[in-house]
């Protein structure tokens, strides 16, 4: 029976997918980048569920981490609890741990099928490319000692595949633009920068190249800060890649057709692989991140150009990227205080994307940071922190300190309203549930028990006067009250 395979595009929508639930082969479906897009996923998993044939469906979820947002996709509801209970979470392991002959094998494939490709590049298809890689292959077989790819760097025990074929096509790359050196010696054109500068080296020219008749009126900083917004902010239509670049300084001024110049020029350069979107991005996304990371360091009000304007979507991946280019060893946390500042200078519109990236990221201090100045500044109104606290999730390890502080914060506030005002006295036990809810997913159960039976209290009293209006408050509250004394019990039988 045949099979498929399907790549789920990040821009299918939920009524799309009714069609997997009648698969009549079996089918594989991936999800790259699975960390954000749970939304996508929970509908994903409604589908499958609805799959009734014999075949079978499987899904095969592709993410940089099995934090916050799998245990987030599981508790969800009751539906993608019971289908992803026991679905395996594998860490993909490096390339073997010995660089022998398997990595050597895979390293000339690579750059053999690179050089059946590269004839096909613009400005690329005038060099002998096949020759090339088989004099790269030669070298790297008769003298492993001089320093040919896989590089000593790519040697460690942390070598990917990526890495490898990066690699591959770095040499290939840096032999063609070094014609007067020695071709067989790769070791001279390749130098001791990191695979990512090399490649972005190569980019660059690529840029500066193809933009001639541009630069007769701009300069080419400016260019680059245009791609810089584009593939940090990213754009779903024309309208929103007009806007984008008119927020630039350097762009702003100019005529509408040079704008349109310079969007046709980076359409040019990078085509929509999806119908109706203005242009793609740099790829893989390691150099994206290695890019903005350099431009960011020494331009990092180009951020804070970026956001204002922006839909929620450009946002959520402004930070996503920000945050994934900051955490590159690279950078060694240099990234750290400017994504923080970012976020605390445009709190109104960063506040949900940071949580929305805190759950998706390994490395969430950054936003941790910005997240817990934001909330403790003096003038944060209440109304900001309920609407905050509406939209954190259900649980979340990595939210879950800042998420007390959050509603502690909330709690505070209503109790002082609620001594001004009696009536206010429904939101303060709210608030309360709430907070001893936060304080029991981080096991501090005397607090959290101390702030449920305060609500209790309160409801109890609310529902004396008025049962039709507070009785359903208050058996909600009776129930935590119930859970956190259980969990309390546990812990101290433990404990003994």
């Amino acid at each position: 029976m045949a099979r498929s395979v399907l790549w789920l595009r990040p821009d299918t929508g939920p009524g799309s997918l009714d069609v997997l639930a009648q698969a009549a082969v079996p089918l594989l479906v991936v999800v790259d980048y699975a960390e954000t897009r749970t939304a996508q996923l929970a509908a994903l998993l409604e589908a499958a569920f609805r799959h009734t044939g014999s075949t079978p469906v499987k899904l095969l979820l592709v993410a940089r981490t099995a934090g916050d947002w799998w245990r987030q996709l599981q508790a969800q509801s009751a539906l993608a609890e019971e289908l992803l209970d026991g679905a395996p979470t594998i860490d993909l392991p490096p390339l073997e741990p010995d660089p022998g002959h398997s990595r050597t094998t895979a390293y000339r494939e690579a750059i053999h099928a690179y050089a059946g490709q590269l004839p096909h590049v613009t400005d690329l298809q005038h060099h002998d490319w096949p020759a090339t890689a088989t004099r790269l292959t030669h070298t790297s077989a008769a003298a492993p000692e001089r320093g040919h790819a896989p590089r000593a760097e790519d040697q460690s025990p942390q070598t990917t595949a990526l890495t490898l074929h990066m690699s591959a096509l770095a040499d290939l790359l840096d032999i063609a633009s070094h014609q007067d050196q020695d071709p067989a010696d790769p070791a001279k054109a390749q130098g001791d920068s990191a695979v990512e500068d090399r490649l972005l080296k190569h980019e660059e020219r690529y840029w500066s190249t193809s933009s001639t008749q541009l630069r007769t009126t701009l300069t080419l900083a400016t260019l680059t800060d245009a791609l810089a917004a584009v593939f940090l902010a990213g754009a779903d239509t024309t309208g929103e890649a007009d806007d984008l670049l008119a927020r630039l300084p350097a762009l702003k001024d100019q005529s509408r057709d040079r704008r349109d110049a310079v969007r046709d020029w980076i359409t040019a350069l990078y085509p929509p692989t999806t119908p109706g979107r203005p242009w793609d991005t740099l790829q893989p996304d390691r150099l994206t991140e290695r890019f903005i990371g350099r431009r960011l360091l020494t331009h990092p009000d180009l951020a804070h150009q970026v956001i204002p304007g922006g839909s929620q979507r450009q946002a959520t991946q402004v930070l996503t990227v920000y945050t994934r280019a900051a955490a590159q060893p690279a950078f060694q946390h240099q990234l750290d205080a400017h994504l923080t500042t970012l976020c605390i200078q445009h709190a109104d519109t960063l506040v949900v994307p940071a949580m929305e990236v805190t759950t998706q990221t390994a490395e969430p201090q950054p936003l941790l940071d910005a997240l817990n100045e934001i909330t403790n500044a003096p003038d944060a109104s209440l109304a900001s922190l309920e609407q905050w606290a509406d939209q954190l999730p259900s649980a979340s390890r990595n939210l879950a300190p800042w998420a007390a502080r959050l509603t502690q914060l909330i709690a505070n506030l209503q109790r002082e309203r609620s001594n001004q005002d009696p009536q206010q006295r429904p939101d303060l036990a709210m608030s309360l549930n709430n907070l001893a809810i936060r304080l029991g997913h981080l096991g501090r159960q005397e607090e959290a028990l101390e702030a449920i039976t305060e609500a209790v209290q309160i409801r109890r009293e609310l529902a004396n006067t008025r049962p039709v209006i507070h009785q359903g408050a208050l058996e909600q509250s009776l129930a935590v009250l119930s859970r956190l004394r259980q969990e309390a019990t546990v812990r101290a039988r433990g404990d003994v």
